[in-house]
């Protein structure tokens, strides 16, 4: 049992129990000057004893909301870091069934994952996936739009980068099957980027959901996948999109692929990178022109402070596409540029496409910097 005295100690620990984080609760030593060394100790050893004999239902389990975290958990995971701190050798220390108890109780954090999982992990790997997966595909299934659950995705792909390689097949899987709430795809699509999924497999699942999701909002950040990782087939079926949405449509269709394909101004976004080819950019570039026109953008200069819309995010990521251009070196960068001189939608950046292509072709004219070495051997 957890018992009263055990609360009161436990939120003297935590600092008034104003936060729920292990750690607090974990510093033991800090009572000895109010309690004692006797009883620092008592709610040390009790601490460790209790995350043993603590059993918590899983939400799997049909255990209940995740927006609150009992006593008796943070107490169990004092424990655990207090265990864990003080033995070096903790994760090697530890049978299948305590490890596999350990891992229970780390899934009902709110904070993240603990600091001792990751090397208790590396000891039990298949335990580790096993009980990280099954609440995984729990949260999977019970997601719903209006309810997130702020369960172990977050987690995962906030405090687990090294997780995301392990879960990343169960995501993809769930997908080609299902679909999700927006916040729900943000956190998959940024693990299964992440993962190191193959770039033909997510170019195989952009393509179909770009086509069959029934959540239609949603085909913009497909085609963003699509193009980040197969853009020779994704491109000409975003052109055949856009051309046949009304002005209106194709705009906010546009603005949105965009922004989902470079990110706002937090940097979020695709991460493979296949369109990074001067061909493709200048396509894009070109079409992004056509439906997020220079005329409707937003100018904010001189107006204070403003919160990005995305509007915003969108006019920022079509001149990227263009910087992005700029950097790519040789002669096909320049050809790029050369024709947007001819082709360029608005006129009056006609003559600034031959005064970029001039300076990358000045650019690639030069010789390499030269080592100092080189410089040396050349002044003698």
């Amino acid at each position: 049992e957890f018992s009263g005295d055990q609360y009161h100690l436990l939120l003297s620990a935590m600092s008034g129990g104003a936060s729920t984080s292990r750690e607090d609760g974990a510093n033991w030593r800090a009572l000895i000057p109010e309690f004692g060394e006797s009883v620092a100790r008592a709610f040390r050893d009790a601490a460790i004893a209790h995350w043993r004999t603590y059993r918590p239902t899983l939400r799997s389990e049909g255990g209940g909301n995740t927006g609150s975290t009992p006593y008796s958990l943070i107490f169990a995971m004092t424990g655990l870091a207090i265990e864990a701190g003080e033995d070096r050798a903790f994760a090697q220390r530890l049978s299948e069934e305590e490890a596999r108890h350990a891992f229970s109780e780390s899934s009902l954090d709110l904070n993240g994952f603990p600091d001792w999982f990751e090397p208790l992990y590396r000891v039990f790997p298949d335990i580790g996936r096993d009980a990280v997966t099954t609440e995984l595909a729990w949260e999977l299934e019970h997601s719903v739009a209006e309810h997130p659950l702020h369960y172990i995705l977050d987690d995962i792909l906030y405090h687990a980068p090294w997780l995301h390689g392990d879960v990343a097949p169960l995501i993809l899987d769930w997908l080609r099957t299902h679909d999700v709430p927006d916040a729900i795809l943000h956190y998959c699509l940024n693990i299964l980027t992440g993962g190191s999924t193959a770039p033909e497999d997510l170019a195989m699942l952009a393509a179909e959901k770009s086509k069959v999701t029934t959540l239609v909002e949603q085909r913009p950040r497909w085609f963003a996948l699509w193009v980040d990782t197969d853009p020779g087939a994704a491109i000409p079926a975003l052109k055949a999109v856009l051309d046949g949405l009304s002005p209106s449509d194709a705009s906010a269709f546009a603005q949105q692929f965009i922004v989902g394909l470079l990110g706002d101004r937090h940097g979020t976004g695709t991460r493979v990178g296949a369109y990074r080819n001067a061909r493709d950019l200048k396509t894009l570039y070109v079409l992004m022109h056509r439906y997020i026109r220079i005329a409707e953008d937003i100018d904010r200069v001189g107006k204070g402070a403003y919160s990005p819309t995305l509007r915003d995010n969108a006019q920022d990521a079509r001149s990227t596409l263009f910087n992005m251009l700029r950097e790519v070196p040789g002669a096909e960068a320049y050809a790029a540029m050369k024709a947007l001189e001819e082709e360029h939608p608005e006129v009056d950046y006609r003559r600034w496409m031959a005064v970029r292509a001039r300076q990358r072709a000045t650019q690639d004219a030069d010789e390499p910097l030269w080592s100092t070495e080189q410089v040396r051997d050349f002044a003698r």
